[in-house]
């Protein structure tokens, strides 16, 4: 299937990130005067193995959509550049929805010791209901090591 539909409607959705059709790739390399959208350096279409990429300007993982209008092509130093720290963030992302295992220290420190101070307060709730239905002292339960 060609992209010409490009022509027609820039923002349509392609519903897939590879773009594999080489007419596609020849027309995102054309919108930029055949540069890279970062740098400005030349980029050869001829060249094999191709020395660029193409990226998603708002990228997937931030609602980014594969349209003609948010590719860009990028030499492959711009490339790394732009998708290094995106792919750490997205890693990030996909972690604390997946396992809720990635907080930063900090992070993790101050959930602890919000966690620690509601387990306090749920002992000191039971103390107190037994003290008011057996009504004698209750023996403090047990507390978790920090």
């Amino acid at each position: 299937m060609g992209h010409t539909h490009w022509f027609k409607d820039p923002e349509r959705d392609l519903g897939t990130r590879g773009i594999t059709n080489d007419a596609a790739k020849l027309m995102i390399w054309a919108k930029t005067g055949g540069r890279c959208g970062a740098c400005d350096c030349s980029l050869s279409m001829s060249e094999k193995p191709r020395r660029w990429q193409i990226d998603h300007v708002i990228p997937v993982f931030k609602g980014g959509r594969t349209t003609f209008a948010n590719l860009m092509p990028l030499c492959g130093p711009c490339h790394v550049i732009k998708s290094a720290p995106e792919r750490s963030e997205a890693s990030r992302n996909k972690a604390r929805t997946l396992t809720g295992r990635g907080l930063t220290h900090p992070e993790k420190d101050a959930v602890i010791a919000s966690l620690r101070r509601e387990v306090d307060a749920l002992r000191a709730e039971l103390v107190a209901i037994q003290e008011t239905r057996y009504g004698f002292e209750a023996r403090q339960p047990r507390r978790i090591p920090a």
